[in-house]
């Protein structure tokens, strides 16, 4: 078979899902005098350790490996068998085959080196411009100096016969990682905004919105058209670009106790263009969160909890350019506690002395309760003040919660002599 425009030719005797072992012949491209240690393979094929290559000529004695196409794929065991069929998995492998464009690493500087499409750059050249014959990625910033230290690479991209696309991402023997090409769904997982649809030339990958903090310990990168995966050395596993297609629910159930709100009826985002007309059913959203982006089944079906929630809202024209807006929802809690007022609504208190008042303490006399916690409750006059013998007086308690909502409540205390009720 002919895998795309990188001149790599892979001969092997196979039948559909039936691995066997493989005769493999490999011819590179003139010039390219990259060590060959794995090569790839097209969608739904295996490869066993057979006999060996160098990249651009035939025989000798390495091991086989396969990388991921644009559909199904294998993995090689230990000994080079096929392990079973994986959806969209790019096993370990300096070499990658996507589609449109196709990258190997090239031994002894790491250098990555690339052909076929580019119309998102995801060769690396930081240009569009399609080569057919290898062209170094350049290293990230500016400048003429070319990548290098790759130590895994992985491209990701729709078939040959579909329209253009593709990412290339490689890790670095720093430990840190980096990725080009298409960013539609920020599949470069550099924080680049994904109305910035092409990066041209590698961009560090980084953990966090800012881009101020770089991923660590790269061990392997896999990618295919909308999203990319990197594993580190600690087993941490990060990924960037869509998430749509199984999203996690975050919505919260009616026996589930939650302070929020829903914004159905008070929000609803919309999107248009001039082509397409009206976007708005096609609109994803996403809430935003520490760094993270999770999915969720709509607006209108999230609860929205106290205080300030952000979430991102997408959407991708026929043309596959997108659009994104950052929204800031902010639940503020309106609802007053509730307050409970113990009997008896009066407190009958007897002063034996001549003094003219006594101390009267009600402890927990009042309570309240509220959606938020915690809820704070006061009096007027105070427990423990001193209460004018013969006269009747009003206490008022109130609960304020923890948006400032106040509610009261009120009850007596009475202060008397010894003796018959009503004696001063």
């Amino acid at each position: 078979m002919t895998c795309g425009p990188s001149g790599l030719l892979l001969t092997a005797p196979s039948v559909q899902f039936a691995p066997i072992a493989a005769s493999i012949s490999v011819t590179g491209k003139s010039g390219n005098t990259a060590a060959m240690t794995t090569t790839a393979l097209y969608p739904q094929t295996c490869s066993s350790r057979f006999g060996a290559a160098t990249w651009g000529s035939a025989g000798g004695a390495t091991t086989l490996a396969v990388a991921a196409g644009s559909d199904t794929t294998c993995t090689t065991g230990t000994e080079g068998t096929c392990q079973g069929l994986v959806n969209e998995l790019g096993p370990v492998t300096n070499s990658a085959v996507a589609g449109r464009h196709s990258c190997t690493i090239r031994a002894g500087d790491g250098a990555v080196l690339c052909s076929g499409n580019n119309q998102f750059g995801q060769l690396g050249t930081g240009t569009a411009t399609a080569s057919t014959s290898l062209v170094a990625a350049l290293a990230p910033g500016s400048g003429s100096t070319i990548l290098s230290g790759a130590t895994k690479i992985a491209v990701g991209g729709r078939p040959e016969n579909s329209a253009a696309s593709g990412q290339t991402c490689a890790c670095l023997s720093s430990g840190e990682a980096v990725c080009w090409g298409m960013n539609t769904f920020g599949q470069v997982a550099a924080a680049i905004p994904t109305t910035t649809i092409s990066v041209p030339r590698p961009a560090y990958v980084v953990t966090n919105a800012a881009g101020s903090t770089r991923l660590a310990g790269c061990k392997s990168v896999a990618a295919n058209l909308n999203h990319t995966m990197f594993l580190t050395s600690t087993g941490d596993i990060y990924g960037a670009g869509r998430n749509g297609c199984e999203p996690f629910p975050f919505e919260a159930t009616v026996n589930t106790p939650y302070l929020g709100t829903s914004v159905a009826g008070l929000y609803t985002p919309s999107a248009s263009d001039p082509v397409d007309g009206d976007l708005s059913a096609s609109i994803e959203t996403f809430l935003v969160s520490n760094d993270q982006q999770i999915s969720l089944s709509g607006v209108d079906a999230y609860i929205f909890p106290l205080g300030s929630t952000q979430i991102k809202n997408t959407v991708t024209n026929s043309f596959g350019v997108s659009s994104e807006e950052l929204v800031t929802i902010v639940v503020v809690d309106t609802t007053k506690p509730v307050v409970t007022v113990a009997a008896p609504l009066q407190i009958n208190v007897v002063q034996p002395e001549a003094a003219p008042t006594k101390e009267v303490t009600f402890p927990g006399k009042c309570t309240a309760t509220d959606l938020s916690t915690p809820v704070t409750i006061t009096y007027n006059p105070p427990s423990g003040s001193n209460f004018v013998v013969g006269q009747i007086t009003t206490v008022t308690c109130t609960a304020t919660d923890s948006s400032g909502n106040t509610a009261t409540g009120t009850f007596t205390v009475n202060v008397r002599r010894p003796g018959p009720p009503g004696r001063k």
